[in-house]
């Protein structure tokens, strides 16, 4: 006896071929709901109230102490405050960096050392002159007079044909290593950039001499160019224009700001040691002569007409100038629960918008959501509340100091 045709599934036809691929899709469901943007979380801004209004705030480090924060300016004077009651400030005093010399896109960028808790050395990042940039050394204390006193010169960079106080050093931090990196602008001379003779236009990483009485440093033997004849040792990647902000995250990947030119703003990724970003070869995208250049992670134009500029409430036709400002760490005290984990944000000053990317440990995107409009950002931190920090630089009035608190999602427009 014959038996009855199988009976007709949803698909139409054998039910049995679609459910054995039903353990293959579920396999891949993960991949699409990781690759899915996450939409469950934008911030709004809490002010700080900042005694003394401050003006021209470039830099922003937490000391250990608890609430207390250290702001630097453009004009080189660092301010140490203490949060009180919430919102409240309270101002601790000051010191100037020696031989600052302030000019517009002079920002000045801090780091505390990694044994900071012992050995109580803070680093800053400054112009000294039209041509030069800056890395200092200071043991901090609350004796302010004694700060300046105490700096010492651990790096200088620059150019005698330089004419303006732009593309400076940028970003400044830490590796786990216990070396100094920092962005390095080619200070608008464009051809430095591809030299390997000089630190223009690159991502440099150093070893402080820290007890050394002079300052000074040391090339970290595994940057990439550390034996080539010729070349400076001090490069751990090149190819870079205006790299205003940047983070090494949890994986040892550099993400970089470069600001644009005229076409695109770049946010580049270095994954590996010598990488070159290609400028002044190309920008955003490489389009001929490619060989050996690291295309941006993501690439912007100026024009902004995708889905950056859609999504951000306040859109702006200014000029454009992208940042990387922080990498949201996972905690267990998390007030944006769990949703910013590994994020790093991104942004633009004019645009004002800000987003939170993650990405796997191939350098692929898997998340990428409009998070906040903060028009101005000049530095970013993850407080010891755990809540994230920004200053807007405001230029012709006093800067401001914002906690970010979570807010519920509206539905983006589709």
């Amino acid at each position: 006896m014959q038996s009855p045709p199988p009976t007709p599934g949803p698909w139409g036809g054998n039910f049995v071929g679609p459910l054995l691929l039903l353990p293959l899709l579920l396999l891949l469901l993960p991949l699409y709901a990781v690759a899915e943007p996450d939409q469950s979380i934008r911030l709004r801004l809490q002010q700080i109230r900042l005694k003394g209004q401050p003006k021209l705030v470039t830099g922003l480090v937490f000391l250990p102490q608890p609430g207390e924060l250290l702001l630097s300016t453009m004009r080189g004077e660092i301010v140490h405050y203490r949060i009180k009651r919430g919102i409240d400030t309270e101002r601790l005093g000051s010191f100037r960096l020696p031989e600052q010399d302030y000019g517009s896109q002079c920002a000045v960028s801090l780091a505390l050392d990694p044994d900071f808790e012992t050995n109580s050395l803070l680093y800053a990042s400054y112009c000294i002159s039209l041509q030069t940039g800056r890395i200092s050394r200071m043991r901090f204390s609350t004796n302010y007079g004694q700060v300046a006193k105490s700096a010492r010169t651990v790096y200088e960079v620059g150019h005698p044909k330089a004419q303006l106080p732009f593309h400076n050093i940028g970003s400044i931090g830490f590796d786990p290593e216990g070396a100094l990196w920092a962005l390095v602008g080619e200070k608008q001379l464009y051809l430095p950039a591809q030299d390997l003779k000089t630190d223009l236009g690159s991502l440099i990483r150093i070893r402080p001499r820290r007890e050394d009485p002079k300052g000074g440093y040391d090339p970290d033997p595994r940057n990439p160019f550390a034996d080539r004849e010729g070349a400076s040792p001090n490069i751990l990647a090149y190819g870079l224009r205006s790299p205003w902000m940047g983070v090494l995250d949890r994986r040892g990947f550099y993400w970089i700001g470069d600001v644009g030119e005229h076409k695109f703003e770049e946010v580049n990724l270095l994954r590996e040691p010598g990488q070159n970003f290609g400028w002044p070869k190309a920008e955003g995208p490489c389009k001929k002569k490619c060989e050996g250049l690291t295309d941006p992670l993501i690439a912007l134009p100026h024009a902004l007409t995708g889905r950056y500029g859609r999504e951000n409430p306040k859109r702006t036709a200014k000029p454009r100038s992208v940042y990387v400002g922080l990498e949201y760490p996972r905690m267990d005290e998390d007030p944006y629960g769990g949703r910013l984990a590994d994020a790093i944000l991104i942004g633009d000053f004019y645009a004002g918008w800000v987003r939170a990317i993650r990405i796997d440990d191939d350098g692929r995107i898997v998340s990428d959501h409009h998070l906040a409009h903060v028009a101005g950002p000049s530095a970013w931190a993850v407080g010891p509340d755990s809540y994230i920090y920004v200053v807007k630089l405001r230029q012709t009035e006093s800067s401001r100091l914002f906690r970010m608190l979570p807010v519920p999602a509206e539905p983006l427009a589709r």
